[in-house]
């Protein structure tokens, strides 16, 4: 983890926060839809993620036995969340309809089904911040759910089989506990309580039975009982669940072996000798990137560096120094640059990433192909963001403030106003501004920001009030910095406990806040709240030293010199084995 400004440290922690949160929040997406012959197409040699066409020869082949049979939905479903990644939410939509119609008109009972596709809707709506539209697909879904659970709501079996009546089909076991899952958020959205405990219980069995003890789809309902506990002020269950979804999501993250991964860089360096890549040269480079992510999930990006460098050779040797295929791992390098403080290296891979960008629509058109990578995508608009950043960190307000807007422009025209990577975005213009002293502009940003991202249930919002209360706090408006840190703080607590360390630096922010105003006494004991939670974690060392600082002037300012001396103390040790 870099080390980070004070002024910043709650951005920063933004990204720890969403280890965890990137898993829960994955969307229409990250269901294991596909099944059957065709479905095998989405695990061959010549499938490739991120290329449309890929998809679109799935949804070929599905169609060869009719236009309208439930075996297609699968690879529509695929189709489907490959538009919504790709921010072409529009046509994910005309996808979706499409699988909603033939579930709709497919013989016998497919009330689940249909329910399904509902809440499939209601989350694409959701990603685009179209609360009503949402709300509108989640009440038909709800109205299903409802004749399928009975009138307790609670005929779980039945929910299971997806018809009424006394037909037995448990052949999709797997897909009633995705659905009780997104169906459990429903019901505890709208107060049912018990409903959702009951659904959110179904899913983690079924979970636990059919994928061991750990699984990364069990994290959204760990995550969301902790959630609903802590709602129904039932603190002990709660900390119980917090602490088996951290222990599952810590499991998940696996471990490397440096032997391993020093014979895979030597294999590589032996592939790029051959021309072109073997079979054999094609498995290494898969286990490299297999390796790769593992190391992003532990946060060592000085190992992941040499890493993805050797991934990057490689599909240079495979497809071309400018072919689009290379965007995935150049956004992995120019991340892990940016962290390791390599702003120049992080510079020139956005930019080379850019070019490519730029040049794969008029290849795509010659080759009449479908395009690989949209210069108007999510994911080019993410890579100006990045730069913006890079460029922030030169100081280079001027041409950050630039890019960002050229990023929010990209956004604004392909997915409109009420998305939450514009929010993002406007809150980023409010930092941006705020330190060429633009003052008006930031406020206006960062306003703009939290009216956006606040219609999301997500651990991001509460940071971009965070930001915004910072804001207040060093223009010297202390009333509204207050305000937005307990909204922040609330948000915080409610989502992920009393042990997360965004609410533990929101804490320490209020601390400051106390302090700016002379009140000493209030601000040490916010420090040590912040502190308690920060030491139970490896993770946050980095962020430790900076609020024993804090926690000093407190004291010396209390005119208690002795302990602050000894936090100093603390603080000197903790930078120097960083």
């Amino acid at each position: 983890m870099s080390k980070l400004a004070l002024s910043h440290i709650v951005v920063g922690a933004l990204v720890c926060a969403f280890i965890i949160s990137v898993e829960v929040r994955k969307g229409p997406h990250s269901r294991t839809w596909a099944s059957g012959p065709a479905a095998n197409t989405m695990h061959a040699d010549n499938f490739d993620p991120d290329s449309e066409e890929s998809y679109l020869a799935q949804v070929r082949a599905a169609e060869i036995n009719g236009p309208e049979i439930p075996y297609l939905v699968s690879m529509l479903h695929n189709l489907a969340g490959f538009y919504q990644r790709k921010g072409r939410y529009a046509e994910s939509e005309s996808v979706q309809r499409r699988a909603l119609a033939i579930w709709e008109k497919a013989p016998g009972q497919n009330q689940r089904k249909v329910m399904s596709c509902h809440l499939e809707l209601a989350a694409l709506f959701s990603a685009q911040g179209k609360t009503s539209q949402a709300n509108d697909e989640q009440n038909i879904a709800l109205g299903l759910a409802k004749v399928l659970l009975g009138p307790s709501l609670s005929d779980i079996d039945n929910f299971a089989r997806g018809a009424g009546g006394d037909r037995v089909n448990y052949s999709d076991p797997m897909g009633a506990a995705l659905d009780a899952q997104s169906l459990a958020r429903v019901f505890q959205k709208h107060g049912d309580f018990a409903t959702a405990e009951r659904l959110y219980k179904y899913a983690l069995d079924t979970f636990d039975k059919f994928q061991g003890g750990q699984s990364s789809l069990q994290l959204s309902s760990l995550q969301g009982l902790a959630v609903l506990y802590r709602e129904q002020g039932n603190s002990e269950e709660a900390a119980a669940m917090q602490k088996r979804l951290d222990e599952t999501a810590r499991g998940l993250r696996g471990t490397v072996d440096q032997a391993e991964v020093d014979q895979l860089l030597g294999s590589s360096a032996e592939a790029l000798l051959h021309s072109p890549l073997t079979a054999k040269d094609l498995e290494t480079l898969k286990k490299l990137k297999d390796v790769s992510a593992t190391m992003r999930m532990h946060v060592n990006e000085k190992k992941a560096e040499p890493v993805a460098r050797r991934i990057l050779q490689l599909e240079e040797k495979q497809w071309g120094v400018d072919s689009p295929k290379l965007a995935e791992n150049l956004k992995n390098l120019i991340d892990i640059e940016s962290s390791l403080g390599h702003l120049a290296s992080a510079k020139a891979l956005c930019e080379r990433y850019l070019a490519i960008a730029s040049s794969s629509t008029a290849t795509s058109t010659a080759t009449s192909s479908s395009k690989e990578l949209d210069p108007e995508s999510e994911e080019v608009a993410s890579v100006l963001s990045m730069l913006a950043l890079v460029l922030e960190r030169e100081k280079n307000f001027a041409e950050a403030i630039k890019t960002e807007k050229q990023s929010l422009a990209m956004r604004l025209k392909t997915g409109g106003p009420d998305q939450w990577v514009v929010g993002e975005s406007y809150s980023r213009l409010g930092s941006f501004c705020s330190q060429a002293k633009q003052f008006a502009e930031a406020e206006e940003f960062y306003l703009k920001g939290i009216s956006i991202c606040e219609k999301f249930d997500t651990p991001g919002a509460s940071g971009v009030m965070c930001n915004l209360a910072r804001f207040y706090l060093d223009r010297g408006s202390y009333a509204k910095s207050e305000v937005l840190y307990k909204r922040s703080c609330d948000l915080q607590l409610k989502q992920h406990g009393p042990d997360d360390p965004m609410l533990a630096l929101a804490t320490s922010d209020m601390g400051l806040l106390f302090y700016r105003q002379g009140k000493y006494e209030e601000a040490l004991s916010r420090y040590s709240q912040a502190l308690s939670v920060l030491e139970k974690s490896d993770d946050t060392v980095p962020m430790t030293p900076a609020i024993l600082i804090r926690s000093a002037s407190a004291l010396e300012k209390l005119n208690r010199k002795a302990e602050a001396s000894k936090l100093r103390a603390r603080a000197n040790a903790l930078q120097k084995s960083e």
